[in-house]
């Protein structure tokens, strides 16, 4: 396809040929023969689907041409948003595994404290919360 021809004109082209070509066929069939309707319709088509695969090979190749451009590009801007969204997740991943991490050290941190304080899990106020401790400072 010529570069200055743009896309959808090579499609308009080609429509238009391959629809005058029809009619090119199908007048005489239905004017010059004993065919009518739609049985002319159909062997109108028949043959002019035969000629336009050699008439109308260039007009042809220019329209797959810019359809398979067109179909590259579409499958560029999937890949690269398919890219983009997985480096997303790849980003948010790490950042929830760092969390996880930072927040592992804390327990770890905490579990530390309350094993050198000899409190246990519950605190140095016992299970309740209203140990010694707690009633001597009130």
């Amino acid at each position: 396809m010529p570069k200055n021809r743009p896309r959808w004109l090579a499609v308009t082209i080609y429509s238009v040929l391959r629809l005058l070509l029809f009619v090119v066929v199908w007048l005489p069939l239905q004017f010059l023969t004993p065919l009518r309707g739609l049985l002319a319709l159909v062997v109108a088509l028949a043959i002019s689907g035969t000629i336009s695969i050699f008439l109308l090979d260039r007009p042809r190749g220019e329209v797959a041409t810019g359809l398979a451009a067109f179909m590259q590009r579409m499958n560029d801007r999937i890949e690269a948003s398919a890219r983009a969204e997985d480096e997303a997740d790849d980003e948010q991943r790490r950042h929830r595994q760092a969390v996880g991490e930072h927040q592992e050290a804390g327990l770890r941190q905490d579990s530390d404290q309350i094993s050198t304080d000899g409190s246990g899990p519950d605190g140095p106020d016992g299970p309740d919360g209203q140990g010694e401790g707690r009633q001597a400072e009130q």
